[in-house]
């Protein structure tokens, strides 16, 4: 188990990757060296149970990421160390430290949940996650308070094995980087939303190659800025096998002088014919201070797939928030309506209960500042 005195041995000078490498063109990682020399404890913890939901299902608490076991019910998942490593710059970090491991042969009918709280400073926490043949499961987590949280999750799913997930980006200040890699089987479904609706920055760099065919890697998320906050995200979708399927769909919402940042391709090698891939990329200015990047890619070297990607960035329709004042709905909450409608259009994952309505919960807080 990882102890606070390992977590401070993360303090290492560190090699970031340069902004002149192409695919972290539009990060800006800067304030991570501050971060990793900042000693735990500089903010309070937010309250753990403002981000449970109400059931009685597995959940885990880590505090700076050491695990609190007091405050947990693990269910099947395991604490210790995690064999999968990481190539990607900021996953190095996490390689050989302590972590959860998921292993899953039987379906897992109630949603695991995990809940990552800061208090400044900086921890690196790897995981992995393996589902048998023919398994499905749920899994909710969650980053909240301060600091860097630098987290890499490694994915094995068998055949036909299908796992549904919610990343939700709720610290209030700090940095949050998530590094997602793995292996999907034959006709394996993998399915991730993100929902970023706090103030810390945040990089998101997911990596996966279709080997196996049938498999389907399916990404959704909706990152909403304010001030002077930036989110970047850099997805590669790899066809390689026969008859895969990827769909990116993302969306993303800058105020004030924001910076939110979607970096998307997918390559489909000359042995992946029947590929199925899309990408959807929109951005909403509610400032004409903020910026949104976008960069879809298709790389196609089969004959015979279905590709398709679309970019756009706009403004508020302000005939739709007429047409909605004009029913007599308030200015302010018929430009929320409009947001809110703007960022359920990303989530992807077959409809759950648990994993919707904390989608809505948190689109709705933004938007409206609503608790």
């Amino acid at each position: 188990m990882t102890t606070v005195e390992d977590s401070h041995k993360t303090k290492a000078a560190l090699t970031l990757p340069s902004p002149h490498d192409e695919e972290w063109h539009w990060s800006r990682l800067n304030a991570l060296e501050i971060l990793a020399g900042e000693e735990h404890g500089q903010f309070p913890l937010p309250n753990p149970s403002s981000f449970w939901s109400g059931l009685t299902n597995p959940k885990l608490l880590f505090v700076d990421g050491v695990y609190q076991p007091e405050s947990s019910h693990p269910g099947p998942v395991k604490i210790g160390a995690v064999a999968a490593k990481s190539q990607n710059p900021l996953g190095q970090m996490a390689n050989g430290a302590s972590g959860w491991t998921l292993e899953i042969e039987e379906d897992c009918a109630e949603p695991i949940e995990i809940l990552y709280l800061g208090s400044g400073g900086a921890y690196h926490l790897p995981s992995s996650v393996r589902l048998a043949k023919n398994v499905s499961a749920t899994l909710v987590e969650t980053y909240a308070g301060q600091g860097w949280g630098n987290r890499f999750s490694y994915f094995d799913l068998g055949e036909n094995a299908q796992l549904q997930r919610l990343s939700r980006l709720s610290c209030e200040g700090g940095f949050t980087s998530l590094i997602e890699e793995g292996r999907l089987g034959e006709n394996a479904h993998l399915m991730t939303d993100w929902i970023g609706n706090k103030g810390a920055d945040s990089r998101i760099d997911q990596r996966f190659d279709l080997t196996a065919s049938g498999a389907e890697l399916m990404s959704g998320g909706a990152f909403l800025a304010r001030e002077k906050q930036r989110h970047d995200i850099m997805i590669i979708t790899r066809h390689i096998a026969e008859g895969c399927r990827s769909r990116q769909k993302l969306r993303a919402l800058a105020d004030d002088e924001s910076t939110v940042s979607l970096a998307v391709r997918t390559e489909v090698a000359a042995s992946a014919q029947k590929s199925d891939g899309e990408q959807s990329l929109k951005g909403l200015l509610l400032s004409r201070n903020a910026t949104i990047n976008m960069k879809p890619e298709l790389e196609i070297y089969a004959d015979d797939v279905k590709c398709a990607h679309g970019a756009a960035v706009g403004e508020l329709d302000p005939q739709a928030l007429f047409y909605l004042e004009s029913r007599g709905i308030d200015p302010e909450e018929a430009k929320d309506l409009l947001i809110q409608s703007f960022v359920m259009e990303a989530f992807i994952s077959t409809p759950d209960s648990l994993l919707y309505s904390t989608w809505l919960h948190d689109t709705e807080h933004w938007a409206g500042e609503k608790e």
